[in-house]
């Protein structure tokens, strides 16, 4: 009878004691007389780690070996995302040829052609969008006026497209490609991409020429910049919020429950959000600097992108008035277009003038674009992660307090948190002693039945642990420090 209620009382001891010992690895463990060197201790790991994941290195054992952690993988790929994304607003050129421009007698096109301004890294991307072939003469479908592309912000001064301007499906096909393309544009969304695109028509560029107003319209391409800048800006400090609390609730991960953890918390936020509107201040500095006035040092790489985009787009114009030149009356048998001399094509688009300030526009936007993303990343790795990590190593020993007054009371408060913190704890401690104390009562036990020993010949004396029983009657006593005991005897009599 004893042995089957030594087994029950074994296995309900074993039980409690794996429950305390998990509630116990939950709570903070530190020694009482070393309170000051746990704290320090803990604010110099967090503060090596946080200065290592903002110099892109990692610490393996005793040697810091340098390398790109997780956060500035993602942040270089966000770099790049920002980069596309200027390059995908970059302005666009729509030649159109209405009848007045010498076609008296050609029925109106049904689809018009669209001339990008692609930079010169641009080798896998079409020149030009071409035009749909030439509808029967019985077409009888209505004609329905374009609607200007991306004119959803009523605040931006994007020139709008010309009525008859008709949008073709290779223009539709583009203006979807951002989001069919997430991964090369990341957080830039479909607002960020559509503000910036801008559709430019022949006849405003002739405008600009009279008005003598090409700087403006130069300047006015890049004034988008603004809403993918501010994109960059928040999600870099969303990033950085999260991967340094992630280190914070790394090196913290015992200590979740104290005060120590929460206010380090709360002092490592406002210190991020402090430098984000110091950063901010900066980029919108470099931005003003780019849309206010035109300037540059670099007039060969400047004469080099100019002419690229003049070649293309006289090459992509060309190809253009083939197309117009074959719908003509006149021209309406078989025709190679290969073999079309320009002569036979100059006097239905003389626009030389309106494609040399359209290159022009594209070879500053180029150069410019490039010259803004390099200053935005660099600015943001030199001025803002250099700074921050220099000013990080001390934060939280100035922030709590520790070198002023008694630094060994602080420390006990910052650990410890509250009352309710140490009384769990100590509960719990106790719970421990006496779930001990009563394995060894269960081992004496055990070794009385093994020594062949009857029942009524087994008595106990009162064991340190506080413990007195009768194992006939099941009576027992226990010091119970404001908590149930942990084992009930009187449950296993037979």
């Amino acid at each position: 009878m004893i042995w089957e209620s030594l087994l029950d009382i074994e296995e309900d001891v074993q039980l409690q004691t794996r429950e305390i010992n998990e509630r116990l690895a939950a709570l903070p463990e530190v020694s009482q007389d070393q309170v000051q060197f746990t704290v320090r201790n803990i604010l110099h790991k967090f503060a090596a780690e946080a200065e290592n994941m903002l110099a892109g290195k990692i610490l393996v054992g005793k040697f810091a070996l340098q390398g790109q952690d997780r956060f500035h993988n993602q942040w270089r790929i966000l770099c790049k995302q920002f980069q596309s994304a200027l390059e995908q607003m970059q302005p666009e050129l729509i030649c159109t040829y209405p009848s007045a421009d010498g076609f008296p007698d050609r029925p109106r096109l049904r689809n018009e052609e669209q001339i990008n301004l692609v930079s010169d890294e641009d080798e896998d991307e079409e020149v030009r969008q071409p035009a749909n072939k030439r509808q029967a003469p019985d077409d009888q479908f209505p004609r329905t006026p374009a609607k200007p592309p991306f004119l959803n912000r009523a605040q931006t001064p994007v020139t709008p497209v010309k009525q008859e301007i008709i949008a073709s499906p290779s223009l539709m096909h583009r203006l979807t490609l951002p989001n069919q393309n997430a991964a090369k544009f990341g957080p830039f969304s479909r607002d960020d991409l559509e503000y910036g695109r801008n559709s430019w028509t022949i006849a405003e560029v002739k405008q600009t020429i009279d008005e003598n107003a090409i700087p403006g319209r130069v300047l006015t391409a890049m004034e988008p910049w603004k809403h993918p800048l501010e994109t960059f800006h928040e999600t870099t400090f969303t990033m950085l919020r999260k991967h340094m609390n992630n280190v914070l609730s790394d090196v913290l991960r015992n200590y979740q429950g104290t005060e120590l953890y929460r206010a380090s918390k709360k002092h490592i936020n406002e210190f991020i959000s402090y430098h984000e509107k110091i950063q901010q201040e900066r980029l919108m500095t470099l931005y003003n600097a780019e849309h206010v006035a035109l300037f540059t040092t670099d007039l060969p790489g400047f004469k080099i992108h100019k002419q690229q985009a003049l070649d293309k787009l006289n090459a992509a114009c060309r190809e253009a008035r083939v197309q117009v030149w074959l719908q003509a009356p006149a021209n309406q048998g078989p025709k190679d277009k290969e073999h079309m001399k320009d002569e036979d094509l100059a006097k239905y688009l003389p626009y030389s003038r309106e494609l040399e300030v359209a290159a022009y526009v594209i070879g500053y936007y180029h150069l410019a674009r490039v010259r803004f993303a390099e200053a935005v990343c660099g600015s943001t790795k030199v001025s803002l992660f250099m700074e921050m990590e220099k000013e990080i190593k001390y934060l939280l020993e100035g922030k709590l307090e520790l070198n002023v007054g008694d630094c060994e009371e602080k420390c006990q408060m910052l650990l410890f948190g509250n009352a309710r913190i140490a009384q769990k704890r100590h509960e719990l401690l106790k719970m421990q002693e006496k779930l001990k104390a009563a394995s060894n009562v269960l081992e004496r036990i055990r070794g009385l039945i093994d020594s062949n020993i009857d029942d009524s010949d087994i008595t106990m004396q009162p064991d340190n642990g506080g413990i007195d029983v009768d194992p006939v009657e099941g009576n027992h006593a226990w010091d119970r420090c404001g908590v149930d005991a942990p084992i009930d005897f009187t449950r296993y009599r037979r």
